[in-house]
């Protein structure tokens, strides 16, 4: 019964890992050109977002891609989520009403 324990644990771990990857990989959005250009895109909000929704819509996509989740994956995971990071950064900044 412990072994069995142990190898679901083990499997839950691996599954985990290769879903974060998975998410990590996948783009924000289906096209480079639209989403640089429309913070609203990068952010994943409409364009009537409340400031509110749009600081719930960055958290939670900082929360994603946020390279201290990737350190131990290897470099070329943790260079694509601070690039992703970095973009989802400069929508906020350009959204953000003071």
């Amino acid at each position: 019964m412990a072994i069995l324990i142990r190898y679901l644990l083990i499997f839950l771990v691996i599954y985990t890992v290769f879903k974060f990857i998975k998410r990590l990989m996948k783009p924000i959005h289906t096209s480079k050109q639209s989403h640089k250009n429309d913070p609203y895109q990068v952010l994943g909000v409409s364009r009537g977002a409340s400031r509110e929704e749009i600081k719930k819509a960055y958290k939670t996509a900082m929360n994603k891609y946020h390279p201290d989740k990737v350190a131990h994956l290897g470099d070329d995971l943790q260079e694509l989520a601070k690039q992703k990071t970095q973009e989802i950064s400069q929508a906020f900044e350009q959204l953000d009403l003071h």
